[in-house]
Parts: C-alpha cells; sequence; structure tokens
C-alpha cells in the first residue's frame, strides 16, 4: 500500500525537479534581459559611462567614515547670514546642496542612513563620494533578483503546472514595468532611498515565504527578517508601517505555526510528501500535547518572535538617536529643513494632511500620460492642468512633477484583483498574500499625505503589488478548466504584461530631467 502511494510522489517529484529547472532558466534570462535594459537606460545608451545627478549618499558615507553626521561640505558663509536661509528667493543667488536639510549653519541628509552606513568601508577605501547613480542600479537589481526569487517560491509551492514562459515574463515585469525604468532615468539620492528601502522589505518577504511550512521558523531565520526590515526602516522611514504590519504577521505565523508542529501526526517532510493523499493523513490520530508542554513550546514562540522584534526595535531606537544628535529631538527627520524649490518651514503644518491624499490617489492610479504623434508618443507631464475639476488642489500643493497613473502605464497590475481567489483553500498562500498586499498598501499610504506626488514614489507599491498580480494570473490560470479559457487568458496575460512593459520604456525616454536627450542629443531621434 505504501509502495502505490509513494511511488507517484517521486514520479511527481522528478517532473517538478525538471519544471522547476525550466523555470529557473526561464526566470535567468529575463533577469539578463532585465540587467542589459537597466544598464541602456541609466547610461542613457552609452552603457559604459553613467551620468551623475548626485552624490549625497557618498558625502553623507563619507561623514560617517570620519565620525560625524553632518555633511564635511561647509555651507556658504552668505547663507548662513541669511535671515531666513530656507527662502528660495533668498538662497537661490547663492551657490547650495539642493535639497539637503540645512541646520544651525550644517549641511545634513533627511533620507534614511543605512545605504550611507554600507557605503562607508568604501568611501575609507576610495577617500571620495561615490554617486548615488550605482547605489540606485544595485539596489533595483537587487529588487528584480529577489523578486525572481519569490516568483519561483511561489510557482513550485502552488502553480507548478503555470507555463514556463510565465516566469520570465513575471521577471521582465518586475524589472521593466512602471515606475523601475522612470527610476533609473534619474539615479540620485531620492531613487537610491526609494529603492533601497524596497530591496530590504522585499529580502524579508523572501526569507518569511521561504521557510519551510508547517516547520517552526528557526530564531536565525526570524533575526535575519528582522535585521532587513530595519534596514529598510533605515533606508525608507515611510516603510515603518509596512514592517510593523509584516512584523506582526510573521509572529502570528510563529504562533500559529508553533501549533501546528504540535498536532502534526507525521512529520513535516512527510506532510509535504507530494502525491500523499490528505484523506490519509487525516485518519492518523492526532497526538495531544500536554498543558507543560504546550507552554514550553508558547515560550519558545515568544522567545522566537522577539528574535524577529528586537533588530525592528533597536533601528527605531537608532534612527530617533540619530535624529536627536543632529536636530535635537527624536522625531525630527529634517525634512522641513530643506533647500528646496518651496519654503517648508511656512507651511510646516501641511506638509503631511489628509487635504493631500485624494490628488496623491487620482495620480498613482487614474492620471494619464500626455500623448503626442511624435516618438516616444507617450510622457509623464506634470502641472495643475493634469487634474480633473473635481479634484481640488490643496495650497501650495507641489502639482509639477511628472506621473503617470498605474491604470495607464501597468494594466497588468489588474490581475492583483484575483491573487485573493484559492488564497482560501491554502492558509499559507492567504498569509502571502496578506504579505504583499500589506507591503503595497502599506508602503505607500503615508507618502499619499505629503503636499505633491511623483512617479518615483510609485516604487514604494509597484514591486509587491507586482508580484500579487502574478500570483493573481497564476490562479486565473489554474482556476481554469477549460483549455481554450485557459489559453485566452494566458494570451491576455501575456498582452498586458507587454503592453504595460512597452509603456513603462517609452515613459523612460522621456524622464526626469530628459535624461535621454540630456546627456546623448539626437539618440533615438529624441
Amino acid at each position: 500500500m505504501s509502495i502505490a502511494v509513494f511511488r507517484p510522489a517521486g514520479i511527481a517529484t522528478n517532473e517538478a525537479g525538471t519544471s522547476a529547472a525550466r523555470a529557473r532558466t526561464a526566470a535567468l534570462l529575463g533577469l539578463g534581459a532585465v540587467t542589459l535594459v537597466h544598464v541602456w537606460i541609466i547610461s542613457a545608451g552609452w552603457m559604459t559611462w553613467w551620468p551623475q545627478y548626485s552624490c549625497y549618499y557618498g558625502m553623507l558615507a563619507d561623514a560617517f567614515a570620519h565620525g560625524q553626521s553632518s555633511l564635511r561640505f561647509e555651507p556658504a558663509a552668505e547663507l548662513k547670514q541669511l535671515a531666513d536661509p530656507y527662502d528660495p528667493a533668498a538662497n537661490r543667488p547663492i551657490p547650495h546642496l539642493h535639497d539637503v536639510s540645512f541646520y544651525r549653519g550644517k549641511y545634513y541628509l533627511y533620507w534614511g542612513p543605512v545605504p550611507a552606513l554600507l557605503e562607508a568601508p568604501i568611501a575609507l577605501l576610495l577617500r571620495h563620494p561615490i554617486g548615488d547613480q550605482y547605489l540606485v542600479f544595485t539596489f533595483v537589481l537587487g529588487i528584480v533578483l529577489v523578486s525572481s526569487e519569490l516568483i519561483l517560491v511561489i510557482r513550485a509551492r502552488w502553480f507548478g503546472d503555470a507555463p514556463v514562459w510565465t516566469v520570465g515574463l513575471a521577471v521582465m515585469m518586475v524589472g521593466l514595468g512602471s515606475p523601475i525604468p522612470f527610476l533609473l532615468t534619474r539615479a540620485a539620492i531620492y531613487e537610491a532611498a526609494i529603492a533601497g528601502g524596497q530591496f530590504f522589505l522585499l529580502l524579508g518577504i523572501y526569507f518569511a515565504v521561504r521557510s519551510r511550512p508547517m516547520r517552526p521558523i528557526g530564531r536565525g531565520r526570524l533575526l535575519l527578517i528582522g535585521i532587513c526590515w530595519a534596514m529598510a526602516t533605515g533606508s525608507r522611514v515611510s516603510l515603518a508601517f509596512a514592517v510593523a504590519a509584516l512584523a506582526s504577521l510573521v509572529a502570528w505565523r510563529v504562533f500559529r505555526r508553533q501549533d501546528a508542529s504540535l498536532l502534526s501526526p507525521f512529520p513535516p517532510e512527510e506532510d509535504q510528501r507530494e502525491g500523499t493523499p490528505r484523506n490519509i493523513l487525516r485518519s492518523f490520530p492526532s497526538p495531544q500535547p500536554s498543558p507543560g508542554g504546550r507552554g514550553r513550546k508558547a515560550t519558545y514562540a515568544l522567545a522566537r518572535a522577539l528574535a524577529l522584534v528586537a533588530p525592528i526595535a533597536l533601528a527605531g531606537v537608532l534612527l530617533g538617536a540619530y535624529d536627536h544628535v543632529r536636530f535635537g529631538s527624536w522625531r525630527e527627520f529634517g525634512q522641513r529643513y530643506q533647500l528646496a524649490g518651496v519654503n517648508l518651514v511656512k507651511i510646516e503644518d501641511h506638509i503631511f494632511a489628509r487635504a493631500n491624499v485624494p490628488p496623491a490617489v487620482f495620480s498613482y492610479l487614474f492620471r494619464p500620460p500626455a500623448v503626442s504623434a511624435r516618438f516616444p508618443f507617450v510622457k509623464a507631464a506634470g502641472g495643475a492642468a493634469m487634474y480633473p475639476r473635481f479634484i481640488r488642489l490643496p495650497p501650495d500643493y507641489e502639482a509639477d512633477e511628472q506621473i503617470v497613473g498605474l491604470l495607464w502605464s501597468s494594466p497588468f497590475l489588474i490581475f492583483a484583483l484575483a491573487a485573493g481567489a484559492g488564497a482560501v483553500r491554502a492558509r499559507l498562500k492567504a498569509w502571502v498574500v496578506l504579505c504583499l498586499l500589506a507591503a503595497a498598501i502599506l508602503g505607500i499610504a503615508p507618502v499619499l499625505f505629503l503636499i505633491g506626488c511623483t512617479m518615483r514614489y510609485l516604487a514604494d507599491m509597484t514591486p509587491a503589488l507586482t508580484l500579487l498580480a502574478v500570483l493573481g494570473f497564476w490562479q486565473l490560470l489554474a482556476d481554469l478548466e477549460n483549455k481554450r479559457w485557459r489559453g485566452r487568458v494566458g494570451a491576455a496575460g501575456a498582452a498586458l504584461a507587454g503592453v504595460s512593459i512597452a509603456i513603462s520604456l517609452l515613459l523612460s525616454l522621456s524622464g526626469y530631467y530628459g535624461h535621454f536627450h540630456l546627456h546623448h542629443p539626437g539618440y533615438l531621434g529624441l
């Protein structure tokens, strides 16, 4: 009887191994294509020469290497003498670092410090600041690499019959869908902080999802997850809400999985053996743990949950201390002290406000592109005219930044709506859906309250949302029994992904500052 049960499992395992190998090959091909396109975009077509827009993280890394939190670049004496140095009309004639925080005669960065901490050892060796374009490229490529691994894990666990070509398409959608190529057209500190936060956020999700079903997550892995999410917050402080939600989901799973391991009638590897009928597993009585054993297990689960939470809590304390050293307050990030195009000190009461949410939601979801008959045909446009009449812009709202809503730029993401289908039948799948949903929604939620919106902020949401769309696409294919309809849905998915990638690449040709036209005039007729 055991032979009859486990022989099909062996066959299924061999077939699954072959399919997994082909899927990994498809993912590698997709990753190679994405990397080539990324190099082409960030270099404005030159490939070997990469334009530099800022080296702020390099300057902060140099400051850290010399034991200080302020930049070693000294502000102009004229700037220090101004009655109101934050007034753009007053500071415009004086050379200064744009968008850098100026406080008590020194320059500071309000962006998260983690990328600079990682760069500090390199700064000690090279003895000069490194351009932020290299950080942007590294983090963006890391996002695609981690997402590729997540795609392979999700397919192997639930969608082993999904066509192999969809894996390569999914990887390309993550790396070339909006707004990732747009980030590379102005690879500066703004994009480095966002991309760094997303990389570490997704890396933590990967380690959480990669853990084996029905087995308690070890303290070492939980500590690693906590470190990743601590670094995500330290790169992009607005991700703190997403990190808190994700940590809660993992902690919940720690305790739930602890109970499951107590009641499992077989060792975990037997539970997961492919081809083993579930009714056979249910026919064996489940062992009932003793009250004392359950108490010890709960204590052990609590200790493991602390391994997850401790790095995140420590990161919060260190960030607060970092702010206190610079600005004398544990809650002051320095954003209002920016030398920006508007005096943020005078409008600090509504830099973050609920009135900013409606125009932001419209922009990130529905704002259309500007269309023309000239190549590249579509571009991300700014200006108050891009908003419909029913959207009232609050006072001082920054409406001039370029942006195209996801409905127009990434129609493939509509498959994210189907991600929850079938999740009820698989508890772990539902947990993964919740993690990706929390990362997407809570990743962008804080910036909706900001007094302005821009294309790069979409990257706070789209990596996780794209993974959700891939999961939803596969779920639809798995639920369709009719081969004809399955083929139609597959063709529709491929078409929507192709359109999304094409629009995203066209938008990048006229990205921030006219990247290609500025650094490679006449190239592609631009």
